[in-house]
């Protein structure tokens, strides 16, 4: 809504309350804005609300689609991880192959050099075979060569010494050659110098010189004569040195073939003697091995027959124990017997007592009746039954002393049975524990016995395999070398076509880039705002702008180029200028729009923190809280929700006061509206004010001397 404010209206003031008076008109407009404000404030709250709630909803439903998307995603993502790990060990095992297959490669190459070489070695040798009487031969040659160097050195020695006296003899010479030039330079001199009186004795003086010089002459000829025969004899030296320098040069090659050959077959006799050496010590092994099962054999014989012994010993202390065993059989039916004996003699006694009573009573009959026959027949057959039990008596006793001799020698017995049945138990567990030590030093010995004899055999069979595979194997790596070569020039194709490939998708890929880029910079984005469509409109004129200036630019070099006259670059660079004014215009609509939206984007953030206090509050109960969080929030901020914030408080400290007041006495302090105003994309500025079109800086000039009047 526009509307006209009277700026030149001043505000009058009673004489009671000092509170500015408003028209009636005023005042309906300003109630119907609050109003129509409180209904647009009320209904975005609401949509902010339903806005809000559907956002908290999305992003329900977006967490809970990305955590079934995690879930979904988690076992390709550890599929994703265990190929990536499995790729990177194949690349490791193929790096590791491709190492191990060069080593073997260069160990093959080298392997096949040194077995060429030494074959070729073997065939110069058995070619050359050096024999005793070649080795003789060798030893002579030998000799006569350093004999001959011996006579080669005495004669370089003695040529040096003759051209040492050679040299001497010239220096002599020359020297006589100088004194004679002086003395006959100075013999004129010295016979007009003498007189009459010495002529005889410079005669003879001059007689001494030549005398002197003839000698010298006659050794200089002689010592030239002796030089030319030194030179003809060093020429045939030197003759004779070269023939003797190509003889020996010739033998100190055969000498030196014959040496290698030599040093060859000694290094072959070493070779010889190591293997045989190898195979001696290889002998030695087998027949310790031998010999360590010879050993075990007769340590299983011997154990064979301490077994033997052992079983004999335990066979004849079982058949003791069967024995023992029948005795105390034997014991048991003795102590039977003495049982029956003595329950006999409990009877016998028993019908003794019973006898010594029936007799009492005869007796007292017979001592009745005075029968004195019957008497003596009853003492006859009393003594007979007296003799009886004296003979049982004597029996029993007997037979009692019988069992006491049987109990003690049954003691006996079962005390020596307990004896040996212990030292027995105790042998036989001796024995088993050396049975099992015995079997199984046994068992380690023959598995000891089939260690060997597998170790031999595998040796055995080693060697035959060392001679017989070396062809196969050296066949085996050439085909195998083949195919690897084959496989790597294969890799390499693919490595190429691979290449090609990729250089033909980053083209495709760098093309598609330009032509996206090329899209998006003519694509428009959406229009959302009115702020935005028109910031959007104005960067969409200026990069329009920016186009035909670069249009325009080429034009005028075509046309300074092209035309010699001037009016057209003229009338374009006209053009040119207007369209550089008209796009530095633009920049600075641009600039300003983005301010403004800048602000906005502010504004509506703190009116966003503001509702969201105000939800919060709405929940509240206690007014007094209510009243206490809004102060303080008036408090703590100074910007346009912190007046509306201190009109709520304001109004609710009225309607708890319960008082009425006229709208005439409300202050409009706090109620001062800050005009805005905005560039439409014609260029014109638009305002909410009905004052017409008033520049940016003015309303804030204006807007700042009535927050100042407000505050104070």
């Amino acid at each position: 809504m526009s509307r006209k404010i009277d700026r030149n209206r001043r505000a009058t003031v009673t004489s009671f309350d000092m509170r500015p008076q408003v028209s009636k008109d005023d005042y309906d407009r300003e109630r119907t804005r609050w109003a129509t404000q409180l209904e647009e404030f009320n209904s975005k709250l609401i949509a902010s609300e339903t806005a809000n709630s559907e956002m908290i909803i999305n992003r329900a439903e977006l967490n809970k689609r990305i955590i079934d998307l995690e879930k979904n995603q988690k076992p390709m993502m550890e599929a994703n991880r265990k190929l990536s790990d499995r790729n990177k060990h194949l690349q490791q095992e193929l790096k590791k192959l491709e190492q191990k297959l060069r080593h073997s490669q260069d160990d093959f190459f080298t392997l096949r050099d040194t077995y060429e070489r030494e074959m070729k070695e073997l065939q110069v040798l058995k070619e050359k075979r050096v024999g005793p009487e070649m080795h003789e031969e060798l030893l002579r040659y030998r000799n006569q060569c350093l004999e001959s160097s011996k006579c080669i050195t005495a004669l370089r020695n003695t040529l040096i010494d003759k051209r040492k006296q050679y040299e001497v003899l010239v220096q002599k010479f020359k020297q006589f050659q100088k004194l004679f030039k002086k003395l006959q330079a100075n013999e004129e001199d010295r016979f007009s110098t003498m007189g009459s009186e010495c002529s005889g004795a410079s005669t003879m003086s001059l007689n001494t010189i030549t005398e002197d010089f003839e000698q010298d002459q006659f050794n200089i000829q002689t010592l030239s004569r002796e030089n030319a025969e030194l030179q003809k004899a060093l020429n045939e030296l030197l003759l004779n040195a070269a023939d003797l320098n190509e003889e020996n040069f010739l033998r100190d090659q055969t000498i030196e073939q014959q040496q290698l050959l030599l040093e060859a077959n000694q290094d072959m006799m070493s070779q010889m003697a190591q293997l045989k050496s190898t195979v001696m010590q290889q002998l030695d092994q087998i027949k310790a091995l031998d010999q360590q099962v010879e050993d075990l054999t007769q340590q299983l014989a011997v154990q064979i027959d301490k077994n033997d012994t052992l079983e004999f010993q335990y066979l004849e202390i079982e058949q003791e124990l069967k024995n023992q065993t029948a005795i105390l059989a034997q014991c048991s039916t003795f102590e039977e017997e003495r049982d029956a004996l003595r329950t006999e003699i409990i009877k016998l006694r028993f019908e003794n007592g019973e006898l010594r009573q029936n007799h009492a009573r005869e007796i007292a009959s017979l001592k009745e009746c005075n029968a004195t026959q019957s008497v003596s027949n009853f003492d006859d057959e009393r003594k007979t039954l007296v003799q009886k039990i004296e003979s049982l008596e004597k029996q029993n006793e007997a037979q009692q002393v019988t069992i006491q001799n049987h109990e003690k020698q049954i003691q006996e017995l079962n005390t020596k049975a307990a004896d040996q049945i212990k030292e027995l138990t105790d042998e036989v567990q001796a024995l088993t524990k050396e049975l099992s030590k015995i079997r199984f030093s046994y068992q380690g010995s023959e598995a000891n016995l089939k260690k060997e004899k597998k170790m031999t055999d595998a040796l055995n069979e080693q060697l035959q395999k060392l001679y017989e595979n070396t062809n196969s194997d050296s066949v085996k790596k050439d085909a195998e070398i083949a195919q690897l070569r084959q496989k790597i020039v294969e890799q390499e194709t693919k490595f190429n076509e691979i290449a090609e490939e990729k250089n033909k998708v980053s083209e495709l890929l760098k093309n598609i880039t330009k032509e996206y880029e090329e899209f998006r910079d003519m694509q428009r984005p959406e229009i959302k705002t009115e702020l935005e469509r028109r910031f959007e409109e104005t960067r969409y004129r200026l990069n329009c702008a920016l186009e035909k200036i670069h249009d325009y630019e080429l034009l005028i070099e075509a046309a300074k180029k092209a035309e010699t006259d001037g009016k057209l670059s003229e009338h374009l660079e006209r053009e040119l200028i207007e369209v550089k004014e008209f796009n530095a215009h633009l920049e600075r609509q641009f600039q300003s729009q983005s301010q403004i939206i800048e602000a906005l984007k502010g504004k509506l953030l703190k009116h966003r923190n503001f509702c969201d206090m105000l939800a919060k509050l709405t929940d509240m109960d206690d007014i007094n809280n209510l009243v206490e969080q809004l102060e303080i929030y008036v408090n703590e901020n100074t910007y346009d929700e912190a007046r509306v914030a201190a009109n709520i408080v304001y109004l609710i400290n009225v309607m708890k006061k319960k008082m009425f007041y006229s709208p005439l006495q409300i202050s409009t302090a706090h109620h001062q509206i800050r005009p805005y105003s905005s560039v439409d994309s014609s260029g014109e500025w638009q305002s909410n004010s009905s004052e017409g079109i008033i520049s940016p800086d003015e309303q804030d000039e204006e807007w700042a001397s009535a927050s100042k009047t407000a505050s104070r």
